[in-house]
């Protein structure tokens, strides 16, 4: 039923879309904010971690499946089988595309794909580095401040 559509394509986009507005809507809802008390033992940091994990999940399965039509599209123009090696395993992951960056012309788009599929590497840990938790000064109510302090040294009985 979806072996001729783009359906699953168009899903996936919409997907990543949800999940990246649902990340800035929460980073939105707790900026400036103590850090929130979740249900389930949930922290902003996982709460993020899923959202951004799942954004970026539909966004390269999305990228691989446009890197897979492009590979036919160049193979009709273009007869060398190492092309299509080239697109295979840039539809793969990270090390098939800059393999690929680095042998097919710049202009071309799946040269984009490319680049996704490699900057998505760092899209996690980028997402990781905004939640910022502040120290923030408290007033204690107590008129006075003390700290204990050692004034000898213990030494255990020997029997």
């Amino acid at each position: 039923m979806f072996h001729d559509t783009w359906l699953p394509e168009v899903l996936g986009i919409i997907i990543s879309a949800s999940c990246l507005i649902a990340l800035a809507a929460v980073l939105f809802a707790f900026d400036g904010q103590s850090s929130p008390q979740l249900r389930w033992g949930l922290t902003l940091n996982a709460v993020i971690s899923i959202l951004a994990t799942a954004s970026r999940t539909a966004l390269l399965a999305v990228v691989a499946a446009t890197i897979g039509q492009l590979k036919w599209c160049w193979f009709t123009a273009s007869k060398r089988l190492q092309d299509m090696q080239s697109f295979d395993n840039a539809s793969r992951g990270a090390l098939g595309s800059v393999t690929m960056l680095l042998s097919m012309p710049a202009g071309y788009l799946a040269s984009l794909g490319a680049a996704v599929t490699i900057l998505a590497l760092a899209w996690d840990p980028f997402l990781q580095q905004i939640v910022n938790y502040p120290i923030r000064g408290v007033s204690a109510p107590s008129a006075s401040a003390s700290i204990p302090t050692a004034s000898g040294i213990f030494r255990p009985r020997r029997e």
